[in-house]
C-alpha cells in the first residue's frame, strides 16, 4: 500500500472535530490543520521505519502505530492519547543540600542507637539481642563512611 492512500485512509476516518473540542476542554489550543499535519508526518515516520515489529510515534495528542504479525503488514491505526498526570511536593524541615549531608544524619542516627545497645550490653552481657544489635550497628556504619 501505498503512503499517500494509508494517510488518506487514516486521517479520513479520525475525528479531528471531537479531539479539538476535548483539547478545548483542556485549555488546549489546536488547529485541526496542525493535527492533520502532525497525523501526516507521524504515518509517514512509521511507514519509512524498515523494522518489522510494531511502531509507535506519538507526537503532541496523537500516537500512530503499526503492527505486524509474521513479518507481513497488518494495520496502521491513528489515536488519540491524553496524558494526565499529578503531582504533590513539600518542603522538608531541614533542607538536605546533598548524598553527604544525608549519609551523616543518617551515620549520627545509627550511632545513636549504637550507644543505647551498647549500654544495654554493658548492663547485661548475657544480652545476646543488645550483642547482636551493637555489632550490626558498627557494621552499618563502617559502610556509611
Amino acid at each position: 500500500m501505498k503512503l499517500e492512500k494509508i494517510q488518506k485512509e487514516l486521517i479520513s476516518s479520525f475525528d479531528f472535530d471531537r479531539t479539538i473540542e476535548i483539547l478545548e476542554k483542556l485549555d488546549e489550543k489546536f488547529e485541526k490543520k496542525d493535527l492533520e499535519e502532525i497525523a501526516n508526518n507521524l504515518i509517514k515516520l512509521l511507514f519509512q521505519s524498515r523494522e518489522n515489529e510494531e511502531m509507535i510515534f506519538s507526537s503532541g495528542p496523537l500516537v500512530a502505530s503499526r503492527t505486524y504479525i509474521d513479518g507481513i503488514e497488518v494495520s496502521y491505526a491513528l489515536n488519540f492519547s491524553l496524558q494526565i498526570n499529578s503531582e504533590f511536593s513539600y518542603e522538608l524541615e531541614k533542607p538536605i543540600n546533598d548524598i553527604y549531608n544525608e549519609k551523616n544524619i543518617i551515620k549520627e542516627q545509627l550511632e545513636a542507637l549504637l550507644e543505647e545497645n551498647q549500654k544495654e550490653y554493658d548492663k547485661n552481657e548475657d544480652n545476646d539481642l543488645a550483642f547482636s544489635n551493637v555489632r550490626k550497628l558498627e557494621k552499618m556504619i563502617i559502610l556509611l563512611d
